[in-house]
């Protein structure tokens, strides 16, 4: 072990920063959700294990949604209406608490902002939900 190691600038190398799981974006909120969410949530996709989270902000209150992805257990103690209602729609599985901050809950909020709004801009329209009403 070098002492001086510490006190000394050490800058990453490009193979050192591209070595990671994820792309870097800056999209901030995006890797979490590809990570944490994906596996159970679509984004304009129709639900999956869990609820679709398309225009979500707009249909409930963001601090709502801060706490209830920051501590869903939380929630599910103090009998939330909205929380009961999500348990009972999807009944095979909780959200679980995965150990989210606020701040980190606050950035995957502006991520489904941001994809939700592209989704709305995109060319089609409403993406993957208009093809399935147009048969």
């Amino acid at each position: 072990m070098n002492p001086k190691w510490l006190n000394e600038v050490h800058i990453l190398g490009r193979d050192q920063v591209s070595n990671t799981a994820f792309a870097l974006s800056n999209q901030p909120g995006q890797a979490l959700f590809k990570r944490l969410c994906a596996p159970c949530h679509a984004i304009g996709g129709g639900d999956r294990v869990g609820p679709d989270l398309r225009d979500v902000t707009a249909q409930r209150d963001r601090a709502w949604l801060t706490n209830f992805i920051s501590d869903p257990k939380k929630m599910f103690a103090a009998k939330d209406p909205t929380a009961l209602a999500l348990a009972a729609k999807f009944p095979a599985v909780r959200m679980p608490s995965l150990g989210i901050s606020d701040i980190d809950a606050r950035d995957l909020l502006s991520y489904l902002d941001a994809e939700s709004a592209r989704i709305t801009d995109s060319p089609a329209g409403s993406g993957p939900q208009a093809s399935r009403h147009q048969h």
